[in-house]
């Protein structure tokens, strides 16, 4: 953001909330792939070796909140997008290659809310049917 300012330009600073929005998907495609490691661990591992010799699944799945890492994924994303858009507009000159950067970071934008909700509550429903699936599995 500091060599954008530095410049006065605002085409660079604009194609943040298109990156931004790829880092978000990579992310949440991340997070749900460590949950499918952690129920695997869960259901098939420490079921067969028992949790008492090692249950760090079973532990830490009624113990942990996603909604801080939710928050705070979604402030990072979400919240750098739309600074770097609200710079990018004080930055413009409104020529045609700036206005049509700023409605695809305006979609951008608006695709990474809609993935951070969606997500929200899936990860809610996928937290609340493994913990129903690991009540019936004892």
């Amino acid at each position: 953001m500091g060599i954008v300012l530095q410049n006065h330009s605002s085409l660079l600073i604009t194609l943040y909330p298109i990156l931004s929005t790829f880092i978000n998907l990579t992310w949440i495609n991340s997070d749900i792939s460590i949950k499918l490691i952690s129920s695997y661990i869960k259901s098939r591992v420490e079921l067969k070796f028992g949790e008492d010799d090692i249950g760090w699944e079973h532990y830490i799945g009624s113990r942990k909140s996603f909604i801080l890492s939710s928050l705070s994924v979604s402030g990072t994303f979400i919240g750098t997008s739309l600074i770097a858009m609200l710079v990018g507009l004080y930055l413009a000159k409104f020529d045609a290659i700036e206005i049509i950067l700023f409605i695809v970071s305006g979609i951008s934008l608006i695709c990474s809310i809609i993935l951070q909700v969606w997500y929200f509550f899936y990860r809610r429903q996928s937290t609340t049917d493994s913990r129903k699936i690991w009540v019936v599995s004892r």
